[in-house]
């Protein structure tokens, strides 16, 4: 028995079971496509594979979203530069 049932293996779907483990919930994750990613995935064609993702977390700052991930989990900060635009 879970606690929770998350619909989609997302990055959406993804960062909530993190927040639900992080927290000692248990959960399932039910997922239409063979692999998890969502929209951040690739397919393959005739021996070539192509990425078709969004692959880049943005907001690191402590108040960005990306950012409020990494304290919700525990995680160490990301080092990186800031991108113009």
């Amino acid at each position: 028995m879970h606690h929770v049932a998350i619909v989609g293996a997302g990055i959406a779907g993804m960062a909530t079971a993190t927040r639900l483990q992080v927290q000692g919930l248990s959960k399932i994750v039910l997922e239409a496509d063979g692999e998890p990613g969502g929209c951040d995935g690739n397919f393959r064609r005739r021996g070539f594979s192509f990425d078709v993702g969004a692959r880049t977390f943005t907001d690191f700052k402590p108040s960005g979203l990306s950012g409020e991930l990494q304290v919700s989990i525990g995680m160490l900060p990301v080092e990186g530069h800031v991108l113009s635009g």
